[in-house]
């Protein structure tokens, strides 16, 4: 476990490399995120080891963690929904084109 100042370094990074990633695909751009949940994972296990009395220092800078996770999370989640709907349009118009060229193709043969 690393001293306070040391967690709160690693935490305001995690939030930093969130806020860019959201950014990111705010602007329509692929983020990969290695590792993130190991990162959060061991930078709150190693508040969690701290004195109850130097873990209110944290609570603040874990509240914006959560919330630039919650913004990343609702923005990736709008996203794969519109490219589930336009997954389904192509696949309809495919479905369509297809159909009628094998209608077109019945027709020429008869």
């Amino acid at each position: 476990m690393g001293k306070s100042g040391d967690i709160g370094q690693r935490l305001q990074e995690v939030t930093d490399n969130i806020s860019t990633a959201h950014a990111m695909v705010l602007a329509g751009r692929s983020v990969e995120l290695p590792g993130l949940q190991e990162q959060v994972e061991a930078v709150c296990k190693d508040i969690e080891k701290l004195p109850a009395a130097k873990r209110p220092a944290f609570e603040m800078p874990v509240v914006s963690l959560i919330d630039v996770l919650t913004k990343l999370e609702t923005e990736l989640t709008a996203q794969h929904a519109n490219l589930r709907e336009g997954l389904k349009a192509v696949s309809s118009r495919h479905r369509a084109s297809s159909a009628y060229g094998r209608a077109a193709q019945t027709e020429e043969t008869q």
